[in-house]
């Protein structure tokens, strides 16, 4: 269950870094931390 929590942690904190980040660079990493789960 933490795992999971910590997963969507992770997916949230991608989530903000598209409005940070250019929408490419964002997305490479969104899909990095959906690789790595």
């Amino acid at each position: 269950l933490q795992v999971q929590f910590a997963g969507l942690g992770n997916f949230l904190y991608a989530t903000f870094v598209v409005n940070t980040n250019s929408y490419k660079e964002s997305i490479l990493e969104a899909r990095r931390y959906v690789n790595n789960a």
